[in-house]
């Protein structure tokens, strides 16, 4: 059965009990689709009592109780998981106020039908609670946990209530075993997941957000729309007309001799980093791609060799103030995930790691970044080289390895891009920057930073083009030349 036909049964809401047979996509239930959706974001789904759960490669844990299908936005949630850290976090997912809709027949006194009457009446379905956490300790006792009560016992137990947090999220949330919720979860999962090939390689793109499996390939009849999923096709079934959002379930029945396996999901380690096409309104492609490369290759080697006897004083001086070591390299992300040395003149005191916790209640920022006014744990060469941004001449060295580029977003860590798999994604599919929208744009308010971060770093992904990167190159120059600006600048609307 199509999602088109169960749609046709959906006009009257008490025919879906006529919907007997779950539907399978390319030979996976919607239960392990849902469980992959949540890895593509990082996340293993653990459901309770399900036995002892594979916990590796997660940044998250998302735990239900059995039988119970969620999807919602985890990028909600960014600011709270990444600057509380919370060791439980407890969602309420709510489902949005839905319109039933029905037609009735309207019949005169002789039993003529004299028109059609449409009937919409709201209808919310309550609401689930759900668990996210980062231990994996938590997570394989939900698991095991016999009953709900002990698994309560042990979300108490194993993780500090004192640091848990409560959200109320708009949500989906729908039952197993039920094959009409199952299909309305199919669709669901449709609309919210545009690239299913990243965690099954077995399935491919035939158009635009037509998505099926393995070599089979539309024909000429087939009118397909996306965004749609088509289950695994029989030899001579007939055309098809599918207008997403909707899927078609498996319709080939196995040979019983020889079954066609199901397809393969990937575990969590072995899904790559998601790089997204550019969204409307994105401008480039390979052409302004490899120029921008080369413009990095170019600048970079002439400031490196231009400013060279600066860069030899620089060293000099850090050396006499504070000893050795003159370079400081912290590991950052790149694009698709690798791991660099991000070179900078050092400006901090040697134990200034062994400072930074001490320090911690002193920090002004709202996100995972230290920012600390009056750092005592910057040398007095170190305040200097801030002050004109010299310490970062050394990043001219890694755009010339090709780890970074003149402007894109800030280079981080990995653990301050783990716990919001669409915002990492996104600014990992392309290189890092030494300048970027979110440096010059920024607004420095108290409880903002963060999410203008964020804001930042997506706006400049979806739009990335020549035009914005002289922009910000320009806007640069005029922080760096006029110091604090009385407003922070607005990126260009057409980029």
């Amino acid at each position: 059965m199509t999602a088109l036909e169960l749609r046709d049964v959906a006009e009257d809401r008490s025919a879906w009990s006529s919907v007997r047979v779950a539907p399978r996509m390319w030979g996976l239930k919607v239960e392990t689709l849902v469980e992959a959706w949540w890895r593509s974001q990082g996340v293993a789904w653990i459901r309770r009592g399900q036995g002892e759960p594979d916990t590796s490669g997660a940044d998250l844990y998302l735990l239900t109780e059995p039988g119970q299908m969620v999807a919602f936005d985890l990028g909600e949630l960014v600011s709270s998981l990444t600057w509380n850290q919370p060791s439980v976090s407890r969602v309420r997912i709510v489902t949005a106020d839905e319109e039933e809709y029905r037609e009735r027949l309207v019949t005169g006194e002789a039993g003529a039908i004299i028109g059609v009457r449409r009937e919409y009446r709201s209808q919310g379905r309550g609401s689930r609670r759900v668990l996210l956490t980062p231990s994996a300790t938590l997570a394989r006792r939900w698991g095991i946990a016999a009953d709900r009560r002990s698994a309560w016992i042990e979300v108490r137990r194993t993780g500090s209530w004192s640091r848990s947090d409560h959200h109320r999220l708009r949500g989906e949330f729908f039952q197993t075993g039920d094959p009409s919720q199952e299909g309305s979860m199919l669709t669901c999962l449709i609309e919210r997941w545009s690239d299913p090939q990243r965690v099954i390689p077995s399935l491919r793109e035939v158009r635009r957000g037509v998505i099926v499996e393995g070599e089979w390939t539309p024909g000429a009849s087939d009118v397909l729309i996306g965004p749609s999923w088509i289950g695994r096709r029989g030899v001579e079934d007939d055309p098809l007309c599918v207008v997403g959002p909707a899927w078609i379930a498996d319709r080939s029945l196995p040979d019983p001799a020889s079954p066609a396996p199901p397809a393969e999901v990937l575990p969590l380690e072995e899904i790559p980093t998601r790089r997204p096409e550019r969204e409307r309104g994105g401008q480039g492609g390979d052409f302004s791609d490899v120029f921008k490369r080369a413009i990095d290759v170019l600048v970079s080697a002439t400031v490196l060799i231009v400013l060279s006897p600066l860069l030899l004083l620089i060293a000099i001086a850090v050396v006499v103030d504070d000893g050795w070591p003159i370079v400081f390299g912290h590991e950052r992300q790149t694009r698709g995930g690798g791991i660099f040395r991000c070179l900078k003149f050092r400006t901090m005191r040697r134990n200034a790691e062994a400072m930074a916790e001490k320090l911690r209640a002193s920090n002004v920022c709202d996100g995972p970044q230290v920012f600390i006014e009056n750092d005592p744990r910057v040398t007095r060469v170190g305040r200097w080289l801030r002050r004109f941004h010299l310490d970062e001449l050394l990043q001219f060295v890694n755009v010339l390895r090709g780890e970074m580029s003149l402007v894109g977003p800030r280079p981080s860590p990995e653990r301050e891009n783990r716990l919001c798999p669409a915002w990492r994604d996104a600014r990992l599919s392309v290189r890092p920057g030494i300048t970027g929208l979110w440096q010059v744009c920024r607004t420095r308010q108290p409880g903002l930073d963060f999410q203008e971060w964020i804001r930042f770093d997506l706006h400049y992904v979806s739009h990335r083009s020549l035009r914005l990167d002289a922009w910000i190159v320009v806007q640069t120059v005029r922080g760096l030349v006029f110091k604090e600006s009385a407003h922070a600048p607005e990126p260009p609307r057409q980029a």
